[in-house]
């Protein structure tokens, strides 16, 4: 089943900004945190290592015979508050509550408490792949004993329960593999913004965000003229001139920097990156107003517009940077919960005020708390990396052109070891179809068309099967 939308809401809990803003919205009872022992490699017979996964369980709404709904908050902590009834809008508590089930929460491994290792070294990070991801929550939903943990479960019908799986973001793309892997065990599964095709170039995703953004060529404009003062692949020099004509500001690379705030990011494509995130951010996590206008985007519009010279857009977009950049706003390519964001966002905004933390070296970062688990995983497995549509010939771009494959694959390189030789996308498509997946009739695809992970999903897929199928019919008239 496939469902395609605009609206920019975060589809795992509705409005979740104010839902962690206003503590007083949520039920005061804390929920207990449970651990499960997982193998760290379920593959090799011979490592007889073990970690604690934790979870969580509410089981206010549940009846007998009603599901157990599994959620995973994805590449970030688990927030129990989140599966408990509140004031506000909460999606997944109002699926559970109408359904009569009992929900659990179960923390992705190498995330919050359910950490592997006391630091993140090569030999450390190579556990944390898709296949040792889905064989963790095929062994829980096997082997749990849930009536340890609630009483309303009866001992002698719980193998009788079926197992919903509820995800957003990257927990989606692996609700949908966990469905292809274990369908005898997961029932159902409920898909949000599922990007499951594996891909190095993922430039389709600069395409979306500008189909989102009614200022799009202001911003492209801002883009060619930043690119021709930092000698980008296919930028026009002349530009330069013509701005310097009819201002007085000095087009330097250092200026640039200085203008957006982030002076201290050296590498100039790490900076290119840095400002293109953002505007990635602001597309993902955008919320419509109480009057349904996109309040956000309305901002950051208002500063850009195509009538205005190239040079007045810089301004603009550098005013908007600067202004998210004291707020703080992530620079990372993925987060599931906004509250999560906005604290990961104060240490990497902080560091790049302080000393010039870049792109290029996060996965130097050995910290069991930083985020080269998830480089690693989309390095080797993922990809979905996000380029410049102008290096595919598209007359327009919110990226730079130095952010091209390359960029992203000699950090993997660096980082990893990883290369065109070895990495693991290839099979990822191999195992689990990629976007041709079969439909699932059990799975709920759900994507928005103005989400950057719309172009990597099945829904993606299907939709153009079904125009193509229309437009033939039409021609056939």
């Amino acid at each position: 089943m496939t469902i395609s939308h605009t609206e920019k809401q975060n589809r795992f809990y509705g409005d979740t900004n104010n839902l962690l803003q206003n503590h007083d919205s949520i039920n005061k009872e804390n929920l207990v945190r449970y651990e499960f022992e997982q193998k760290i490699d379920h593959f090799n017979s011979l490592d007889t290592r073990y970690f604690n996964q934790s979870f969580y369980i509410n089981d206010e709404f549940y009846e007998p015979g009603g599901p157990i709904w599994f959620v995973c908050h994805g590449e970030t902590r688990s927030y129990p508050e989140l599966i408990q009834k509140s004031e506000k809008q909460n999606f997944v508590v109002e699926l559970v509550q109408e359904t009569k089930g009992m929900v659990v929460l179960v923390e992705l491994r190498y995330y919050g408490n359910s950490t592997l290792f006391s630091s993140l070294e090569e030999s450390n990070i190579k556990y944390f792949s898709i296949d040792q991801i889905l064989e963790d929550f095929a062994t829980f939903m096997k082997t749990v004993d849930l009536n340890k943990y609630s009483k309303k479960i009866q001992p002698q019908k719980q193998n009788q329960n079926k197992w919903i799986y509820f995800g957003a973001s990257f927990s989606a793309s692996l609700g949908q593999w966990l469905r292809i892997k274990y369908p005898d065990i997961v029932y159902a599964a409920y898909t949000s913004s599922g990007s499951v095709e594996a891909e190095f170039d993922y430039y389709q995703s600069d395409i979306t965000l500008l189909s989102a953004l009614p200022c799009a060529k202001g911003l492209s404009s801002a883009v060619k003229l930043i690119d021709a003062v930092f000698e980008s692949p296919m930028s026009n020099s002349s530009l330069v001139d013509e701005a310097t004509k009819v201002s007085a500001f000095p087009l330097t690379k250092i200026k640039i920097k200085e203008l957006f705030g982030f002076e201290n990011v050296k590498n100039d494509a790490d900076f290119l990156y840095l400002i293109s995130v953002l505007v990635t951010q602001l597309v993902q996590t955008n919320e419509p107003d109480d009057n349904g206008n996109l309040s956000n985007i309305d901002t950051f519009c208002k500063e850009i517009d195509g009538s205005k010279t190239s040079l007045e857009n810089i301004f603009g977009y550098a005013a908007y940077v600067r202004n998210k950049k004291n707020e703080g706003f992530e620079a990372q390519e993925s987060s599931s919960i906004v509250e999560e964001k906005k604290k990961s966002v104060k240490r990497q905004v902080n560091g790049l005020k302080n000393d010039g933390v870049s792109r290029s070296l996060f996965g130097f970062d050995n910290s069991i708390y930083g985020p080269k688990p998830w480089l690693y995983l989309t390095c080797n497995e993922i990809g979905t990396f996000p380029t410049s549509a102008a290096l595919h010939g598209h007359p327009y771009s919110s990226r730079s052109t130095q952010l091209s494959v390359d960029y992203y694959m000699d950090q993997c390189t660096r980082w990893f070891g990883i290369d065109w030789g070895n990495t693991n996308l290839n099979r990822t498509n191999k195992v689990y179809f990629g976007k041709n997946a079969t439909i699932d009739r059990r799975t709920l695809y759900v994507e928005g068309n103005l989400d950057p992970t719309f172009w990597s999903s099945v829904v993606s897929n299907v939709y153009f099967e079904k125009k193509n199928e229309i437009d033939y019919e039409n021609g056939m008239e």
